[in-house]
């Protein structure tokens, strides 16, 4: 058979059977050409050169605006940029940016490895290394002033800090999840939900960061895992989804009691194979992702974090947004995906990631 009639494509595929003509098993010299046509891939422009960063081992923020509302924020450390956030304004277009200027400088911390910046809400962004209380920057809530720390009044349950957190997520009920630290690395912090009484919520009620009686009424530790850390946070739903390097379990709303187990919020254990290498890869500076690349180098989608027995792995390529090259997408793939990073474009629906050597 020479010429066979495609009536509607499904795409290349490799492993499946191609009785229905379909899909190719080997494209080799083609152009696959779909209904939707062809996409370019990103074109990059430069904007700005960044002259001002941490020539050390101390991470370092950094920012530059441009005259409009626009503002980018960067984190450097060993003469490298590794994270960055763009704080933009809607009917603007961001052309150049001007000079750079310091927001953190640190001299005694922040220099254990690589800091991440995470949203808190209300405008504002945390940055922090596991090696002492992130640093908080950002512009803040328009109608308040920018200031995190505990208010230390009876009605707003803010008493203590995050002790030492890496990453923070904004998790369900307007409360903030926090964990990365390297001295209790399955724990999870919970602040309160905001609401009348505290608008601008920022901090937890009890832990043992705190100027007070040190507790553990804001924290959840990950129970029964064999996992030795937690590597990110991210939300779906109603939940929180706590990434560690043997798997994923599920943290729940904050209720107006305590969880049974005597922590902050009940949690369950989930069903995938691999949670998020880091917290670059699933959360970034706009929020959750709607994906993740995993340890074991294929890329998930969101809901494949679901409740399910302990220790139970259920069949992983439904899971899976890779499954199809399975074998082959990951070949190429260093062994350590630690460094790894990337970003998702809504508009359309691109999921990119980079892996670090």
């Amino acid at each position: 058979m020479r010429f066979f009639r495609i009536p509607a494509f499904t795409g290349i595929e490799t492993h499946r059977d191609d009785a229905d003509r379909g899909s190719l098993r080997v494209v080799e010299g083609c152009v696959p050409h779909g209904p939707g046509g062809l996409r370019s891939g990103p074109v990059w422009e430069k904007i700005a050169d960044v002259d001002l960063f941490s020539d050390n081992a101390y991470n370092k923020v950094t920012g530059c605006d441009d005259g409009q509302g626009n503002s980018a924020v960067f984190i450097s450390r060993n003469s490298e940029i590794h994270d960055l956030v763009i704080f933009s304004k809607e009917n603007t277009e961001l052309v150049s940016l001007g000079n750079c200027y310091d927001i953190v400088n640190p001299v005694s911390i922040y220099n254990s490895t690589e800091a991440a910046i995470t949203p808190i809400g209300n405008r504002l962004y945390a940055m922090g290394d596991g090696s002492a209380e992130a640093a908080y920057i950002g512009k803040g809530p328009p109608a308040a002033t920018a200031s995190v720390f505990p208010d230390e009044m009876l009605y707003d349950q803010e008493w203590s800090r995050f002790p030492s957190c890496k990453f923070y997520v904004q998790g369900p009920k307007k409360t903030i999840f926090a964990a990365g630290n390297p001295d209790k690395p399955l724990t999870v912090y919970v602040s309160e939900p905001a609401g009348l009484t505290n608008p601008y919520r920022d901090s937890p009620h009890s832990t043992e960061l705190t100027n007070h009686n040190a507790g553990v009424l804001s924290t959840v530790d990950i129970l029964s895992s064999n996992a030795s850390e937690i590597t990110a946070l991210s939300t779906r739903g109603d939940q929180v989804v706590v990434h560690t390097d043997k798997g994923c379990h599920l943290l729940y709303a904050p209720q107006s009691d305590q969880a049974s187990t005597g922590y902050r919020v009940e949690q369950v254990p989930a069903t995938n194979f691999s949670g998020a290498v880091n917290v670059q890869v699933v959360a970034g500076e706009s929020g959750t992702q709607p994906f993740w690349l995993g340890h074991d180098g294929q890329i998930y989608k969101d809901e494949a974090a679901s409740r399910g027995a302990e220790d139970f792995k259920s069949y992983t390529d439904p899971k899976q947004v890779s499954w199809k090259a399975k074998g082959l997408w990951e070949k190429e793939l260093p062994t350590d995906l630690s460094k790894s990073f990337s970003t998702y474009d809504p508009q359309s629906g691109m999921y990119w990631v980079y892996v670090g050597y």
